[in-house]
């Protein structure tokens, strides 16, 4: 199919409008609502990230390089999608002159970015799952099925939108304006889309079982349990994308579609970043904010005296050592020891022996006492 010669692209709709009149100058459009929610979700991916590693600052994980992997790629995303904001509105409503070597480009960047962010912000949930759950060889086996399952989900993303979102060899850009093949990464986000949905619900169901089984009190399981559930946004996000995706594959509006589609991505791929980050940020707040002396005085007088119990340690060197979640764990307080070789031989044990003769039968009582040196080395436990 080829365009025809001399013709105004820019006074033709790429799509027919219903009333038969298209509205190039104040058309219905989604730009506002694209704006809003981008700058949103990257502000708050951007804090939470940051949070995360002040909290696990004297110790990084592959968990914390993940999500700053991710964090980058979704910056870059987030870019490429406000880069085509304009196209956020009716297809009618949008001149043919706007489907040019520019816009096709931004579509093969978007298609191939879907690799690497959404495998990348995936992965940092897994890899914070083996740091919380890898205890136990089974849930450790379940991560690692997760960590597969997600790079075979979305690492096709990047050839696949070589073949399909790029032109064919020899061919310029503007050529996709008439080509069909890139209505067949349609059929494949669909089926991506329905993949993508089973494992949201597999990430958010993951960590359930193991959270139910801890020895808590059943306020703080449930904050647990509140961190988490997070996610539940992801999967309503994933949901939604693949309805939408459902209705790009017959319809004669794709650009307004489209639209929802990817900010359905870009909730999800958000999420996902938050939801690494709950943890720490749960702690974050607990240090900066439930232990200072405004929180605790107006806890003080909203709940009295059972508001001010339990309210963790007030010394700052006490509060610096307490273990974060997602981070190297600290040296906890000596109160448990279990001897070592070098222990033993560090140790010093003196015995004073007293027998004394009573009437009944004769009675031995020794007194021992043992003294370990300095360079004695206690293993905790």
């Amino acid at each position: 199919m080829s365009l025809p010669q001399g013709i105004d692209l820019c006074a033709i709709p790429a799509g027919q409008p219903p009333n038969g009149i298209p509205n190039f100058k104040n058309p219905p459009t989604l730009e506002p609502i694209y704006i809003s929610v981008t700058a949103i979700l990257i502000t708050l991916s951007v804090a939470m990230v940051l949070g995360r590693l002040y909290i696990n600052r004297n110790k990084l994980h592959s968990a914390d390089w993940c999500v700053v992997v991710a964090l980058i790629f979704n910056a870059a995303f987030t870019g490429v999608v406000l880069a085509q904001r304009n196209y956020s509105r009716h297809l009618w409503d949008i001149p043919v002159c706007w489907f040019n070597a520019w816009y096709f480009k931004i579509l093969f960047v978007q298609a191939t970015f879907f690799a690497p962010i959404f495998s990348t912000s995936k992965a940092a949930i897994f890899l914070l799952y083996r740091q919380l759950f890898g205890v136990k060889k089974n849930v450790r086996n379940a991560i690692n099925l997760g960590l597969l399952f997600t790079g075979v989900l979305y690492l096709p993303n990047i050839p696949l939108a070589a073949v399909f979102e790029a032109p064919a060899a020899g061919k310029s850009w503007q050529s996709m304006l008439t080509e069909t093949k890139s209505h067949k990464m349609t059929y494949w986000g669909l089926v991506q889309s329905s993949l993508s949905v089973l494992l949201d619900i597999y990430i958010f169901v993951l960590p359930l079982p193991t959270i139910a089984k801890l020895h808590m009190p059943l306020g703080r399981r449930l904050q647990i349990f509140g961190v988490f559930t997070t996610a539940l946004i992801g999967i309503i996000a994933s949901v939604l994308s693949l309805v939408y995706r459902v209705k790009l594959l017959d319809t004669p509006d794709a650009t307004w579609w489209s639209t929802i589609v990817t900010l359905c991505a870009l909730v999800e791929n958000n999420v996902a970043i938050i939801v690494s980050c709950m943890p720490a940020w749960a702690h974050l707040l607990k240090l900066h904010v439930g232990d200072s002396r405004v929180f605790k005085s107006l806890r003080s007088k909203l709940f009295g005296s059972y508001g001010s119990n339990n309210s963790g340690p007030s010394n700052k060197d006490e509060r610096e050592i307490v273990p974060t979640i997602g981070s190297a764990p600290v040296p906890r307080r000596r109160e448990y020891y279990s001897l070592t070789d070098r222990t033993l031989l560090n140790t010093q044990v003196s015995a004073s022996e007293l027998t004394a003769l009573p009437e009944s039968g004769i009675i031995r009582s020794i007194a021992i006492s043992q003294n370990h040196g300095k360079d004695s080395a206690e293993r905790l436990v």
